[in-house]
């Protein structure tokens, strides 16, 4: 960055990637509402499909690791991460419920948002949120 005089490298984690949708083709017309709206309602059960595709529970078991991951790795100070609102959703729950696996699917995300969780060195156990 020209900007800093830093260069650095954009890394991609597959794990980070949106909540993955099925076929829109298989979903009966008078259900689509609800499989696509259903995740981002209220407090959603691990089971709850999202566009008959991955689940809750599903999204947490790639998306949780990650974070973990990345919380371990003591060679940063600050991290940008750019995700969508399914993904930042399941980490805002996790932190928000203090390493727990509760989905807040009406967290607002709105584009472009921006999330801050300070994740302190020692112990590197909570998240706070600024």
């Amino acid at each position: 960055m020209k900007i800093t005089g830093q260069h650095i490298e954009l890394e991609i984690e597959p794990a980070w990637q949106e909540i993955h949708g099925g076929k829109l083709s298989n979903i009966p017309a008078h259900d689509i509402e609800a499989a696509f709206l259903g995740v981002f309602d209220g407090i959603v059960p691990e089971s709850t499909r999202f566009l008959d595709g991955e689940t809750i529970g599903e999204l947490f078991d790639r998306v949780l690791p990650a974070v973990a991951a990345l919380r371990e790795d003591t060679s940063w100070d600050i991290v940008l991460l750019v995700l969508h609102g399914g993904v930042n959703r399941a980490i805002l729950s996790h932190a928000l419920t203090a390493g727990g696996r509760t989905f807040f699917g009406h967290l607002a995300q709105a584009t472009g948002c921006i999330n801050a969780l300070d994740v302190r060195a020692a112990p590197r156990t909570g998240y706070y949120a600024r």
